[in-house]
């Protein structure tokens, strides 16, 4: 599953409590950063712990979204 994140002003701080939430939640995961934004692969077929995440995230400002990965559709 693809996990977007749209970090914006405070993104060295978010990016850690990114991977906080992910360590905590223990998912295994990848994370891409370039000048376009934030791309996460969470490798998890768990839907309620995903979206247990997503709301943790909202916490520290962080927008996200659980959809499929390009290679899943």
């Amino acid at each position: 599953m693809l996990f977007s994140v749209d970090a914006t002003n405070q993104v060295i701080y978010q990016l850690f409590c990114l991977t906080e939430e992910l360590k905590q939640n223990k998912l295994r995961h990848y994370l891409k950063k370039d000048k376009n934004g934030v791309e996460l692969l969470i490798y998890s077929q768990n839907k309620n712990k995903l979206n247990t995440l997503v709301q943790s995230l909202k916490n520290y400002n962080i927008s996200a979204k659980i959809s499929l990965s390009k290679e899943d559709k």
